[in-house]
């Protein structure tokens, strides 16, 4: 789910259009470099 898209940008984007018009946010923070297939492979993913 989180590896196909970009959840958090589309929660900035759902905020920009519930704000008034001209209102800003602060723009995201870089990406970084965890590799979320790994997670699967942990024996205490699920603990």
């Amino acid at each position: 789910m989180y590896s196909e898209r970009d959840v958090l940008a589309k929660f900035r984007d759902d905020l920009l259009q519930q704000l008034p018009l001209g209102s800003n946010l602060p723009e995201l923070p870089p990406k970084g470099s965890l590799d979320l297939s790994q997670v699967l492979e942990s024996p205490f993913f699920f603990a």
